[in-house]
């Protein structure tokens, strides 16, 4: 079986009190977070990936903004088709 993880982009970092942990520089450089910025965490099975609250929020504007463009196009479509039949 082969694992999907490129163990050469993995890092490691303690537990420490508060449980809190350190993101290793490697990791705040390749997530462009700096001291202040939220994070997010996401969990799946034994998993557990970090992603930048900026990058989270990115990505889910693009996922819906296919759906409300396409609500929008539709909605302009009624409102035309309604106004050419008054």
């Amino acid at each position: 079986m082969t694992s999907s993880l490129d163990h050469s982009q993995s890092q490691s970092s303690k537990v420490g009190r508060a449980y809190r942990v350190v993101l290793p520089p490697e990791v705040r450089t390749a997530l462009g977070v700096r001291e202040g910025d939220r994070v997010i965490f996401q969990i799946k099975d034994s998993e557990i990936s970090v992603q930048s609250l900026r990058e989270f929020t990115r990505a889910l504007q693009g996922s819906y903004a296919n759906l409300l463009s396409g609500a929008a196009d539709e909605l302009i479509t009624e409102r035309r088709a309604e106004a050419e039949r008054e």
